[in-house]
């Protein structure tokens, strides 16, 4: 319980080509604030992070170094292919350290308006493979997780497989290599997403093995969690525990019909260095309706 509450750690690892910043929020003094979502599928997730404090010096080197649009310059070939600015957003509690929540591309970097002056990243994962063009072949019939490995080992991901293996006959996509993450969740039967150089692969009506996290006004819930006809939406403090496409149990006094345990198909989370919101907001399917419909 502890642990939802006690003091915030904020980092900021922006990786240049040939150098790479870190921005701590707690020991170097940097104000960061940081939105963005997660998706239980193949849409990229986002990240937008905000960065204060910096000396102008540093600030003008990020805004230089960081913008697509000169990186490498147009006008010099010899600097070889355009290589991606990755933005890793960490962070955590004094009691438990922090932990990686989002890595991505850097697709703008701009300033921002006074009257404080800082940086603004945007982000998308895997957003440079949307450039690389590749084709996948495979035999009359072959494996649902060999196609799986092939498509994580182009996108540089290592693969959590935990679909129900099934033969694929004639699979045979050309495009780029994030559209092969969206093909493949075209098999059918699963759920498929990139989080963290991870390419997670589950049946549709299962969450991901070892995960399960009880949400409850004693572990960080925030407010009333709400019904919908897609599940639960219901916010809570941040905590390592809960992945996309993981499993979360409800427990709400106010609210008895949200209760029960549901897969995670969505994750937004609003985090400040300096400020109220440091949470997720999760919205939830319910296991059962898969289930039921399985059956």
């Amino acid at each position: 319980m502890t642990s939802a509450f006690d003091s915030r750690l904020v980092e900021v690892d922006i990786v240049l080509p040939g150098q790479t910043y870190t921005f701590s929020a707690d020991s170097q003094g940097f104000a960061i604030l940081a939105s963005g979502i997660k998706f239980g599928n193949a849409n990229m997730n986002t990240c937008e992070c905000r960065i204060y404090n910096l000396t102008a010096e540093l600030r003008n080197t990020i805004l230089t170094l960081a913008s697509p649009l000169i990186n490498p310059p147009a006008n010099n070939p010899s600097a070889g292919p355009r290589k991606p600015v990755i933005l890793n957003l960490k962070a955590g509690r004094e009691s438990t350290g922090t932990f990686l929540l989002y890595t991505g591309n850097v697709i703008s970097c701009e300033v921002t308006q006074p009257p404080d002056i800082g940086i603004t990243l945007r982000s998308l994962t895997n957003n440079f493979n949307t450039g690389i063009v590749m084709g996948i072949q495979q035999p009359a019939v072959t494996l649902l997780s060999e196609i799986a490995q092939q498509i994580a080992l182009a996108n540089g991901l290592f693969l959590d497989f935990e679909a129900t293996d099934r033969q694929i006959d004639n699979y045979n996509f050309t495009g780029s290599l994030q559209a092969n993450l969206v093909k493949l969740n075209q098999t059918g039967g699963i759920q498929a997403g990139a989080d963290n150089q991870t390419l997670w692969v589950t049946n549709a009506g299962t969450s991901r093995k070892n995960t399960g996290y009880l949400i409850s006004e004693g572990t960080g819930m925030v407010g009333i969690p709400q019904v919908s006809d897609q599940g639960v939406t219901v916010r809570v403090m941040l905590t390592s525990a809960i992945q996309i496409g993981g499993q979360v149990t409800i427990q709400s006094v106010t609210n008895p019909a949200a209760n029960g345990t549901f897969k995670v198909m969505k994750m937004d989370y609003e985090i400040a260095s300096r400020d109220q919101p440091f949470w997720f907001t999760l919205l939830c399917s319910n296991l059962a309706v898969f289930q039921g419909s399985a059956g």
